[in-house]
């Protein structure tokens, strides 16, 4: 018989005193880990603290050493830059003398436009000639055409005052060209009165004279073109007689490559066609904002007018109608009245375009980012460009002209968008070290230059934008040369040098306008700051324009050191600089932070004897390569207490510690990144001169080249970075197209813009807090903020 299992035995039940006794031994537990435990936070606070402290006393003193550092830079330097400022200022006192004494010596009756005198001398005789002028077209085309060159030579005046700051000149200029275009067009308009009142006469002369050809049938045809440039053109054709008709009617002005069919509903009628060209567009600025929109090749304006009461004959009397001198011209509204609105036909006009305009897509162009041509009509009561009513625009480019239908018969003008060359993708300055250039460098190099010398020092820009891949300026003492695109259109800008303001308004003038406004953030510069509207549009449109202080600080700099360094634009796509371009991500979207990249130049060997020479150079030529053959990312941002204009530049030294970082990873040796990775990049080794901040990577040879630049050199490439603003129009998209590795990477940089104050922010935070990958970024950088740019 099977036995089952035996019963265990139960514990003996404990008493009231063992249990007591538990609870309290459990409860003393409990109390000394819970003491240990505040005991060890208690620690910890303080150790945080102390570090804290110690952290915030070595911020002190590395501050007060860094402004100290800063103000004997700033003092060591001021004799120097007082020295060259000397120099430029009596090498464009001479300059000014001689230009002077050519135009005495030329008879120049143009006014000097910078000259307020001139100016208003010159506004003074042209209004007594608007009283007493010779009422005759080709005297009066001749007479505008004058004034328009002193229009352009103040848009000259006013760039050029735009890249040297001056607001009252470029204020004043703005002044004199509006006057100057009002008297042009008072004196148009008198012309055009005078001809309408004394029709009958002009229908009477020979066809020869009139450049009428139907005298008999009652109709005047008029026209002028200016005489040497064609700029200015007035075109008037008269129908003195009301006569019914069948079809529509033609007016050609071949004088001035203008074709417009009126139709019959119009020829019926006794009224005149008046049509102009003005090589000026006075209306785009006066836009708010400036529009989007601005105005190719001029303006051209068509418009029908109300032909006087004719003459009544009496007993060898001619009695005619004098109107009020506030009604000379009557401007008729089309459709006309009478007309039904509906089914009144649109006015076909075709003309013939300027030569040196850029307007139909050309191999230069990138494919798919030319505009289709477009006509629009000054609305003036919107003050704005508008497309309604302008059909069957068609571009023939074997004739350079262009036919379109139009129900508005007032300013027509070929439009474009104002901004779409503003934004440069990328940019690089460099100096020319062509053979030609290098052995005439070498020789200025050795031999010196006097300050009285203009040098042979050239400088080459090459930029791409949206439209343009390839955009190259010759910069040089004299002046500035475009270089592409080679097109013929462009072919008087490529030819000689210019000055900076005169060359862009040209390029602008026929089609490539790269000069951002100043008005765009002129407010944003005094106030520091931008509200939200503000903020909104500028990183809607992919960049946020940076303080005018800290650009033209940053602009003086480069210029300084461009006879030593190739500079271009930093942070730029991570795909071609690796971790350079997440260095300071942040400084994208910030308006008092610019990066951008330096590396020096290899020059080289100018004659046989330096080649000889090769192999004695030993590590003095082994170091020039080394350092030329490596890019160095710069920041320059605002500091309001540093000395010399509360700007300040650092070299990114975290990128070659990077570089070696990651190499040592590849290699395996862990215990050396865990080391390099303890050391933190010193945001105080910081200068106040960008010439100071290379000079410990710079070469001997670099040192000399920056040491004897010419000054009207830097004169000449300063006024163009400032008219071209680079630096606020260059900054790139966020970074796309990446891996995931590329992606956790630009997530855990970050961007510390006052280091004091944030290194203050962290220590003062107690409570331990776990760590988010890319909240540093998202936090400190406002790249994610700017929109992706699509081809």
């Amino acid at each position: 018989m099977a036995m089952g299992p035996k019963k265990k035995a139960k514990a003996p039940k404990k008493s009231k005193e063992e249990l007591e006794e538990e609870r309290r031994l459990q409860e003393e537990q409990e109390a000394r880990l819970r003491a240990e435990e505040e005991k060890r936070i208690e620690e910890a606070r303080l150790k945080r603290e102390a570090e804290a402290a110690r952290r915030r006393e070595e911020n002190a003193k590395n501050r007060a050493a860094e402004l100290a550092r800063l103000t004997l830079e700033h003092e060591e330097a001021k004799h120097d830059l007082e020295a060259k400022a000397v120099r430029l200022s009596e090498l464009l006192r001479a300059q000014k003398e001689a230009k002077d004494w050519d135009n005495y010596l030329a008879c120049q009756p143009r006014p000097d436009a910078q000259v307020e005198g001139d100016m208003n001398s010159f506004l003074n005789s042209w209004q007594l000639d608007t009283a007493t002028l010779e009422l005759d077209l080709p005297a009066v085309t001749a007479a505008c055409e004058s004034a328009t060159e002193v229009v352009e030579d103040l848009v000259f005046v006013a760039a050029d005052a735009c890249a040297t700051n001056d607001d009252p000149l470029r204020a004043q200029c703005t002044r004199f060209i509006s006057r100057l275009q009002e008297l042009v067009i008072k004196k148009v308009d008198l012309t055009t009165a005078h001809v309408l009142q004394y029709a009958d006469e002009y229908a009477d002369l020979s066809p020869t004279t009139s450049n009428n050809a139907n005298p008999t049938r009652g109709e005047v045809k008029l026209a002028s073109a200016s005489p040497n440039t064609g700029w200015v053109q007035l075109g008037l054709w008269v129908n003195l007689l009301a006569k019914g008709s069948s079809r529509n009617k033609r007016v050609e002005f071949p004088e001035l490559g203008v074709n417009v069919d009126l139709p019959k509903a119009v020829i019926t009628q006794s009224l005149a066609l008046r049509v102009t060209r003005w090589p000026f567009d006075a209306f785009s600025s006066l836009s708010d904002g400036g529009g989007s929109n601005i105005a190719l090749g001029g303006v051209f304006t068509l418009e029908l007018l109300a032909v006087p009461s004719p003459p009544k004959r009496a007993r060898g009397w001619i009695m005619r109608e004098v109107p009020d001198a506030r009604e000379q011209l009557k401007r008729l509204h089309y459709p006309l009245d009478g007309m039904v609105v509906s089914a009144a036909l649109p006015i076909k006009v075709s003309l013939t375009l300027p030569k040196d305009v850029l307007y139909a897509p050309t191999k230069f162009i990138r494919g798919g980012s030319a505009e289709q041509l477009r006509i629009g009509w000054w609305d003036a009561a919107r003050m704005r460009w508008e497309e309604e009513g302008m059909t069957d625009v068609v571009f023939q480019e074997e004739t350079n002209s262009v036919s379109f239908s139009t129900l508005r018969l007032t300013h027509l003008a070929l439009l474009v968008r104002r901004d779409r060359n503003y934004h440069k993708r990328s940019w690089s300055l460099c100096m020319d070290t062509s053979p030609r250039r290098a052995i005439t460098a070498a020789e200025n190099f050795h031999g010196g230059f006097g300050d009285t010398e203009i040098g042979d020092m050239c400088a080459r820009l090459t930029l791409s934008t949206a439209m343009f891949p390839r955009v190259q300026f010759e910069i040089t003492p004299q002046g500035v040369r475009l270089v592409e695109p080679a097109l013929p259109q462009l072919e008087a800008l490529r030819k000689e040098a210019m000055p900076p303001g005169e060359l862009l308004t040209r390029l602008a003038r026929a089609g490539i306008d790269l000069c951002p406004p100043l008005e765009m953030d002129r407010e944003n510069d005094e106030k520091g700051k931008l509200d939200a509207n503000e903020k909104q549009a500028s990183t809607r449109s992919g960049f946020v324009p940076k303080l005018k202080m800290l650009e033209d600080r940053v602009i003086d700099e480069i210029a300084s050191v461009v006879a030593g360094y190739e500079i271009t634009v930093g942070n730029s796509n991570a795909l071609t600089n690796g971790a350079a371009a997440t260095r300071w991500p942040g400084a994208v979207g910030n308006s008092k932070q610019i990066v951008f990249s330096v590396k020096e130049m290899s020059w080289p060997y100018m004659t046989d004897d330096h080649e000889g020479n090769q192999q004695q150079a030993g590590e003095d030529e082994a170091i020039n390569i080394a350092t030329s053959a490596a890019s160095v990312l710069v920041l320059a941002e605002v500091d309001e207490e540093a000395s010399g204009g509360c700007v300040k530049f650092r070299l990114d030294r975290k990128g070659d510690s990077d570089a070696e970082t990651t190499m040592k990873q590849r290699e395996g040796d862990t215990d050396a990144v865990q080391g390099d990775a303890k050391d933190e990049e010193d945001i105080y080794d910081t200068h106040v001169h960008l010439r100071r901040t290379l000079d410990e990577i710079s070469s001997p040879d670099a040192r000399d080249r920056m040491d004897n630049s010419h000054v009207l050199f830097e004169l000449t490439l300063q006024k163009m970075l400032r008219l071209l603003r680079l630096l606020s129009y260059s900054q790139p998209s966020p970074l796309r197209g990446r891996g995931e590795a590329g992606e956790e990477e630009e997530a855990t940089v970050s961007l510390t813009t006052n280091a004091a104050e944030s290194t203050t922010e962290s220590d003062t935070k107690v409570k331990e807090e776990p760590h988010v990958p890319g909240s540093a970024a998202q936090d400190g950088g406002e790249a994610s903020a700017v929109p992706t740019e699509t081809s």
